[in-house]
Order: C-alpha cells, then sequence, then structure tokens
C-alpha cells in the first residue's frame, strides 16, 4: 500500500512540475510579445512626432516671413530648400531650410554668401524633405520619416 501511495504523490509533483513550467514559458511568451508591442508604438510616435514638429516648424517659419517676395523655394547644394528672405537694417539675410544626412536643417546667413549644406542647425531628425510652390501664395511642403512615410501640409501666404 505505501509503493502505491508513493506513485500517487509523484505523478501529483510531475503534473504540478509540469503545469508551473507551462505557466512559466506561457508568462516569458506574454512578456517577449509585450515588448515587441511597446518597442513598436514607441517608434512609431517618435516618428509622428518628428515629422509633425518639422511641419510645424517649418509653417512657423513661413507665417513669421511672410512678406512680399520673402518666401522662394529653390535649392542649397542640389538639394531642395526653403529660402525665407529678410532685411534688417541695411543688410540682407536669408535663411535656408533644407535635409542633410538625416535631419532637417536651417541656416541663417547673409544673402550675399554662398550656402553650404553642412553649416546648418539640425532641427529634427527627417529624410526627406520637399517644398514646392503651387501657386503665387501657396506652398505644399513635405517631409518624410526614417520609415519612410511622408506628412505634408499646404500653407498659404497672406502677403502678395
Amino acid at each position: 500500500m505505501s509503493g502505491r501511495k508513493q506513485k500517487t504523490y509523484m505523478v501529483d509533483f510531475i503534473f504540478t512540475l509540469s503545469l508551473f513550467g507551462v505557466f512559466a514559458v506561457s508568462a516569458l511568451l506574454v512578456l517577449v510579445i509585450g515588448a515587441n508591442v511597446y518597442r513598436s508604438t514607441v517608434n512609431t510616435q517618435e516618428a509622428n512626432a518628428m515629422k509633425r514638429t518639422a511641419i510645424a516648424y517649418i509653417a512657423e517659419k513661413i507665417r513669421q516671413n511672410d512678406t512680399s517676395g520673402s518666401i522662394s523655394a529653390g535649392e542649397v547644394e542640389g538639394c531642395p530648400a526653403l529660402i525665407l528672405k529678410s532685411e534688417y537694417g541695411k543688410e540682407s539675410y536669408s535663411t535656408y531650410i533644407y535635409t542633410y544626412n538625416g535631419s532637417l536643417r536651417e541656416l541663417f546667413m547673409k544673402s550675399s554668401a554662398v550656402p553650404a549644406l553642412i553649416a546648418g542647425q539640425e532641427i529634427a531628425e527627417i529624410s526627406g524633405f520637399s517644398v514646392d510652390s503651387v501657386s503665387d501664395h501657396l506652398y505644399r511642403t513635405s517631409v518624410t520619416d526614417k520609415n519612410g512615410q511622408s506628412l505634408s501640409l499646404y500653407i498659404n501666404t497672406k502677403s502678395s
């Protein structure tokens, strides 16, 4: 009789141990899946925030410089750029907004100087930027994040 009880306890122990093993593996699997979902969500949110920040920054710069003839679409060393001209005293200055090495950059300098891509101040991490003059008062700006997703904005200027 004692031999029979021994086997029953051994089966109970093995069953309990295997149930604990299944629970541990399931918990580990849920943890790994949750971490991957969290990482994916954070990366998506960061890319969206970067795109929206870049677009908002460009829109604000256009609104700040909304005077007659001060806004144009052009290029800096072959890269598309938004060019904003301004006058301070008797000097003419230009602000260039463009992308270089995976970031949106801004370069402020005298209009008579030759701009260089490397000289700009880094604003946001984006992989692409374009600006087009749709009409006399309407500009289309577009930014692309590191995941290849684009966001566009049409901005209407009030000055003539």
